[in-house]
């Protein structure tokens, strides 16, 4: 099974603003219900290149939360779930990662997102 097979309809996060981030972004968008990547720089533009941003900015299934940055990887044998500091330190998000997870990616699942946080496209 492919990376992008094992996360067919799932939740993926990307942690990354660069070229490279952006490639798997537009990958995984074509498996994953939501791909969210989290970018510690106010915006994509000094890391990316714009024809990216162009594409990931055009793709519904994408989104770009700013300001933010892995503040813990939790799990024992695997990864089992994220916390995630929003609005430079102002938000945690937390999100739980299922029983396989590729490399570098947690698939939370919708039901365990912390309901009172919400974040929008990058525009």
């Amino acid at each position: 099974m492919s990376e992008g097979e094992s996360v067919r309809g799932k939740d993926v996060y990307i942690v990354g603003g660069a070229n490279s981030a952006g490639q798997a972004a537009m990958y995984f968008s074509a498996f994953a219900e939501t791909v969210t990547m989290l970018v510690r720089r106010e915006s994509l533009s000094t890391t990316m290149s714009q024809y990216l941003i162009d594409q990931i900015a055009a793709t519904d299934n994408i989104r770009v939360w700013t300001k933010t940055n892995v503040q813990e990887a939790v799990g024992s044998e695997r990864l089992e779930k994220l916390l995630i500091a929003c609005d430079g330190g102002q938000t945690i998000e937390t999100v739980d990662a299922p029983s396989h997870t590729p490399t570098g990616l947690a698939t939370p699942s919708p039901a365990t997102r912390t309901a009172s946080y919400s974040r929008g496209r990058m525009r």
